[in-house]
């Protein structure tokens, strides 16, 4: 496939998603090399990602589509290991398995569906629920704090990923939706540490009942 069909590949696939993006999925390509996208996953519900914002690169190959691209997710979020390129039958991982008939928009809706899931994999971490919703609370800040390619590229999309945009700028303004998220995240796990206790406390008391009403109907005999 000639590199100008590659192109004006990648350049339909763009259109396409401008007119019909993705839900849940901000994905554009980088200004300075339209080989490598930038995506965003967002707005989740009913899931441990709910409230979260990821971070990924979708990297194409020259010979796009006939070779598969890689992709990784940049934010910590519990299920792929940041930084790090993920395993998938729409990878270069496995470039057996890659069909023309992938494109930027099924490989999105994918890893979505990826994301959710629990199968291990190349790329892939385990974590509790808990850990995925604690990351999830804490990926704008580290999102602004830590990844300059974010704050380049996804600024300007701030209504619809719905940031306050005071946060790109301000710094105040970031602290203080930290701590307001720390704060959260503190009540939370007391929250948790009293529903334990009280069912520890409903165990045992069930048990200390059980063993009175053994030991008054021993004491009838």
């Amino acid at each position: 496939m000639k590199f100008s069909d590659t192109v004006n590949r990648i350049n339909k696939e763009y259109q396409r998603l401008q007119k019909n993006p993705v839900e849940n999925v901000l994905a554009i390509p980088d200004p300075k090399n339209m080989f490598q996208w930038h995506f965003c996953i967002y707005g989740l519900v009913d899931c441990p990602f709910e409230g979260g914002i990821y971070h990924g690169i979708l990297s194409l190959p020259p010979e796009y589509p006939m070779k598969p691209p890689s992709i990784k997710i940049l934010t910590p979020n519990g299920r792929f290991k940041e930084g790090t390129n993920i395993c998938t039958s729409f990878t270069n991982y496995h470039p057996e398995s890659w069909q023309l008939t992938w494109n930027i928009e099924k490989m999105l809706i994918a890893m979505i569906s990826f994301m959710n899931d629990n199968d291990p994999s190349a790329g892939v971490v385990q974590t509790s629920e808990s850990e995925k919703r604690r990351l999830a609370k804490k990926s704008i800040i580290w999102n602004i704090k830590n990844d300059e390619e974010f704050v380049r590229l996804f600024k300007p999309y701030y209504k619809q990923l719905n940031i306050d945009p005071s946060l790109f700028t301000d710094p105040q303004k970031l602290k203080e939706y930290e701590e307001q998220m720390q704060f959260q995240q503190s009540t939370t796990d007391h929250e948790k540490k009293v529903r334990n206790f009280e069912k520890v406390l409903f165990f045992g008391a069930s048990i200390f009942l059980v063993m009175c009403s053994y030991l008054y109907m021993k004491s009838l005999k």
